[in-house]
């Protein structure tokens, strides 16, 4: 195929909105019609699974299917979703922004900021900067945020820093101590030991029941009492004493409420927002919140319950429910732009939209090849027609497919995980791939529709990021979760991978070959591809 007629089936197959989310498999040489499923013991080549699936890995997903497209029983649908592994999380959490009304000298420990409404109660917050300039050393954190909006670090400032600088505090109190050759007692124990001190960590009595976790330390061990000032108990002995690459991590299994964007919001009162979607947790006090009828810089102060929250007031009351967006991305989320899934395509291109494309006769499939870009809430983009989140749902994320032709979209949708409070669960939404526009008509002997979608575990600018940066265990965009979050024992675990038609008149059948469960063993792991192609 020549390069001209690549691009032409490329932009048809855009304007067409070919799957959005998703490469291969197709009819055989015999011209055979595709089967229905994503396993490959339907078809080689065709899969649902995961790699690497060691627990607190950064992990990508890939997701193959083939679908006949004959009349009577097509089961090529114009939407669909793919519920990922309930052992698995995206990125997780949110960030306040704040500006620093005047210069700050490097080696400085304090800076006072412009506006700090409702997180003059945030301690020990990781800290970074906007990405577009430096000074704040890997592992630093807030804490303490006084009612004079004086911000204490937990350390100084590696360079000067100049006045109305943006940065990002997470609204979460995982944080992360390390030793080095400079400075070998941030923190410090004995082995056998149940005492970690450290002056730097700032242990509150908050800080019981978080995890911690570290080489030196047992798995699945928490903070106990008692805890503060420059000391804290562990729950299990260290089996090694502190050294100089010593890095250990508090709260590293905590799930927050993330930035995201809900479309069921609208302001009761000029100072309440009620959005069932939204999911409102405690942990979104102090964040910002935007939307229609808010003005700028309004925050939430308090947590009313799942669907209210208080605000900081001068909203205009609506009837008509919008879209708000509750925080900012934090400085380990994926950067807009970053590119995190990739789509590949097969079907039978009618001739009707790329002249020069085989006769529809001949029931030959082409393919087409494309990546998608990541977006955080608040700079969704995209037309409503093939762009427009599910109704009712919160999003965290939208993997967006930009081509010179056309733009499509997948949405990132978080609900609440099986696995118990305060966790979640993922799916992507793909609202409208109307292929068959694309598609010759189906026949008895048509080969159908392949396609492959697979999502990161890692974007670039993540990827970039110096170790230690923002809150700990959230720098990715996928990732399996630690087994500290879903199996305090230290036991199997399991857990399942479906796609769905959302088209009414169409269901993807036999339910079998849309749905895989990965069943994981007890540790030690071993390096395998069990949930890998299958």
């Amino acid at each position: 195929m020549n390069r001209f007629r690549s691009r032409l089936i490329a932009a048809a197959l855009a304007t067409a909105l070919v799957v959005p989310l998703i490469g291969t498999g197709t009819a055989d040489a015999a011209g055979t019609p595709a089967l229905n499923g994503c396993k490959n013991s339907t078809l080689a080549g065709a899969e649902m699974g995961l790699y690497p699936a060691q627990t607190a890995s950064q992990s990508a997903l890939r997701v193959s299917c083939t679908f006949n497209n004959q009349p009577g029983t097509s089961q090529v649908s114009a939407s669909f979703h793919i519920d990922d592994f309930a052992t698995v999380g995206y990125h997780n959490g949110a960030a306040r922004t704040i500006t620093n009304t005047a210069a700050i000298s490097a080696g400085a420990t304090t800076f006072t900021a412009t506006n700090c409404t409702a997180i003059t109660g945030w301690v020990n917050r990781p800290i970074t900067t906007d990405g577009t300039f430096g000074g704040i050393p890997p592992r630093t954190f807030v804490k303490s945020i006084s009612g004079a909006c004086l911000v204490t670090l937990s350390q100084p400032t590696s360079l000067a820093i100049a006045a109305s600088k943006n940065f990002k505090v997470d609204n979460s109190s995982a944080r992360s101590v390390a030793n080095s050759l400079t400075a070998p007692t941030n923190i410090t124990f004995a082995s056998g030991g149940t005492v970690l001190t450290s002056a730097m960590a700032n242990f509150t009595a908050a800080d019981v029941g978080l995890s911690v976790g570290g080489e030196e330390i047992p798995a699945n061990s928490t903070l106990v009492a008692p805890c503060g000032g420059a000391t804290c108990t562990i729950s299990a002995a260290t089996t090694a004493a502190s050294g100089t690459n010593t890095a250990i991590t508090f709260g590293g299994t905590l799930q927050v409420s993330s930035t995201r964007q809900a479309n069921d919001c609208k302001n009761t009162t000029a100072s309440n927002v009620n959005s069932p979607a939204a999911k409102f947790t405690t942990d979104d006090v102090g964040l910002k919140i935007t939307g229609p009828g808010i003005p700028a810089n309004t925050f939430i102060t308090v947590r009313v319950n799942a669907s209210n929250v208080t605000t900081t007031g001068g909203m205009t009351i609506t009837t008509v429910v919008g879209k708000c967006v509750i925080g900012d991305p934090t400085g380990t989320a994926p950067a807009d732009g970053d590119t995190v899934a990739t789509q590949g395509v097969q079907l039978d291109l009618s001739p009707g939209l790329v002249a020069g494309s085989e006769t529809c006769a001949n029931e030959s499939a082409e393919g087409f090849y494309t990546i998608a870009k990541w977006l955080n809430p608040g700079s969704f983009s995209g037309s409503a027609l093939y762009n427009t989140q599910p109704a009712g749902t919160k999003a965290i994320g939208q993997i967006y497919y930009d081509t010179s032709v056309a733009d499509f979209s997948a949405f990132v949708i978080e609900t609440n995980n099986p696995f118990g409070p305060g966790a979640f669960t993922y799916s992507l939404w793909t609202p409208n791939a109307p292929t068959t526009v694309a598609m010759c008509p189906g026949t008895a002997t048509s080969p159908g529709l392949g396609f492959s979608v697979g999502v990161m575990g890692q974007t670039l600018s993540v990827a970039s990021l110096p170790s230690g940066t923002g809150r700990p265990g959230t720098a990715q965009l996928r990732a399996v979760l630690s087994k500290a979050s879903i199996a305090p024992n230290d036991g199997s675990w399991s857990g399942s991978v479906t796609i769905t038609s959302d088209d009414p008149l169409v269901t993807f059948a036999p339910a079998s070959e849309f749905t895989r469960l990965c069943l994981y063993p007890a540790d030690p792991a071993a390096v395998n591809f069990k949930c890998g192609n299958g």
